[in-house]
Formats: structure tokens, sequence, C-alpha cells
């Protein structure tokens, strides 16, 4: 997808699973736990998603590329917050301003 993602187009995907795609051949499976809205008005629209991978999932912030069966292929710069018995959760914060604010 190459518009910018919303809210909305992540909410109906809660508790679905996203490859996660770590260079050519490796992968893991994330689940998409917990999707909220942190702020929507007229200046701004700020959401987060969490989503939870196996223990052995990379440690490391990045952009990482993501693939779901029915969202397709997104990039997102996911952020390890917490790693426990299961799994490794990630955070992806979204801060959209209207479109007069973008170049």
């Amino acid at each position: 997808m190459t518009e910018l993602m919303k809210m909305g187009d992540f909410a109906p995907h809660l508790n679905t699973k996203f490859v996660m795609h770590l260079g050519e051949s490796e992968t893991r499976e994330l689940e998409l736990t917990d999707a909220r809205q942190i702020t929507l008005t007229d200046e701004q629209d700020e959401f987060a998603l969490l989503f939870l991978g196996p223990d052995d999932s990379p440690p490391a912030q990045g952009i990482y590329k993501l693939s779901h069966e029915a969202m397709g292929s997104l990039e997102i710069f996911l952020v390890p917050i917490r790693k426990d018995q299961n799994g490794v959760t990630y955070e992806a914060v979204f801060n959209l301003l209207p479109k007069e604010f973008q170049s």
C-alpha cells in the first residue's frame, strides 16, 4: 500500500497474523494484538499498534517489511517495547497531519 495508513485500515485486522521479513528468506510471524487511537482532531490523527512476535524476534527497532493476507505489503517502523514469557512486543506509532501540512 502506498497511501498513508489510518487506524481504520488496521482495526479490522486485530488478532490476525502479519509476516515480518528479515532479509531474503528469514521471517517471523507477528500478531496484531492492539490498535488504539491516541489523538483524533482536525489537526492530528495519532494512533498506536502493538504486535507480538516469538521469543527469537529481533530486539532492534527499525523499518520492517510486513505482509498481511488482506492488507498486502507494508513497511512499518517497529520498536520493541518488552520481552516476556509471551514473546517480543513491538509498538508502531503513527502521527498523521492534515493534507495541507504534508509536502
